[in-house]
């Protein structure tokens, strides 16, 4: 019997170190460290002409301190422009499932509301949340969804008005788009409130892809359009090079939706940074990790839009753009 006081011997100390070593060591005692958050990205467009965006939203996550594959995973979901694929897309995404998720355009968000009411959702380019029945409330939204609006149909009437100021002889406006997108009524009806105003006639010419461009253009040529407005929606990027192409073709002066549009050879643009919402929600993304709700987020509208007008396409449409349109646009490209 050990008395008090008495030390054990250092043999028996160490073989209870090393016991003690060997089970805090074990694979069934070891703590694993934690895995990284997955992040699921969902996005209804051509993975080619939206890798831009989503680097864009990558980056600032980056520079708010998270390195892909180690503090973060991203789980990348794109419909590659079939949007009947978005809800199993996003039911990929609950599965994994995705601790956040951030989802691009209209059709893509109704998918993922669809999909889920407990993953926190983040918004990005979406038109009207409260009109096709996103969210009830801008500033408190609720739920599991916030993010960053386009103001898509105030944009579409804005445009219209620009479109008319700078070719006053048009009274009949073609407007192609996808009336088929979930937020294509709220262009469409804002911009025929703004036809009644500036007297002008409207038809929409129905485009869902590259098949349908040329027909198109002819029906709207047919029509008498002098004038052309592109609607906003998932395929509008990756059709502007032909839609472009066609516009010279058929002497239509065209407004579109960003700067680089015009800067490729639309006669116009007027719109937002098309990287403004995704580097926003970069900051959404990293407060909900930390632990504020989605719902508590207000969801955020574009303060800021640009009006780009390229000189050398109205030049070659015998065009003579108006003083004021030159005045006020933030780029002119000559």
């Amino acid at each position: 019997m050990r008395r008090a006081g008495q030390r054990l011997p250092s043999a028996i100390v160490a073989g209870f170190l090393f016991v003690a070593w060997t089970l805090t060591t074990s694979p069934t005692f070891a703590k694993k460290p934690a895995e990284p958050p997955r992040i699921g990205l969902l996005s209804p467009g051509l993975t080619s002409t939206t890798k831009p965006a989503w680097d864009a939203f990558r980056e600032a996550m980056k520079g708010l301190g998270y390195v892909e594959g180690k503090s973060v995973v991203y789980e990348y979901r794109s419909a590659e422009g079939a949007v009947d694929r978005l809800p199993s897309l996003a039911e990929e995404l609950v599965k994994i499932p995705a601790k956040v998720m951030v989802v691009a355009n209209t059709p893509g968000n109704l998918a993922a509301k669809k999909a889920t009411q407990t993953i926190p959702i983040v918004m990005v380019a979406v038109g009207d949340p409260i009109r096709v029945g996103l969210v009830s409330s801008l500033g408190r939204p609720g739920g599991n969804i916030t993010g960053f609006t386009n103001l898509t149909g105030e944009i579409a009437a804005k445009r219209l008005q620009l479109l008319k100021e700078a070719v006053p002889a048009a009274t009949r406006i073609a407007v192609i788009g996808n009336p088929a997108d979930p937020v294509a009524l709220v262009q469409i009806q804002d911009t025929e409130a703004a036809a009644r105003d500036l007297k002008v006639h409207l038809r929409v010419f129905t485009v869902t892809d590259a098949n349908q461009l040329e027909a198109a253009f002819d029906a709207a040529k047919t029509w008498q359009a002098q004038a052309l407005l592109r609607l906003t929606d998932p395929a509008a990027t990756s059709l502007l090079p032909r839609t472009i192409e066609l516009a010279g073709k058929h002497k239509l002066p065209m407004m579109s939706v960003f700067r680089a549009d015009a800067e490729a050879g639309a006669m116009m643009a007027y719109g937002t940074d098309p990287f403004w919402s995704y580097r926003r929600a970069a900051g959404y993304v990293d407060r909900i990790l930390k632990g504020t709700p989605a719902g508590d987020l207000p969801i955020q509208q574009p303060t800021e839009l640009e009006l780009v007008v390229n000189l050398k396409t109205a030049e070659a449409l015998n065009i003579k753009l108006p003083p004021s349109i030159r005045q006020r646009a933030n780029k002119v490209i000559e």
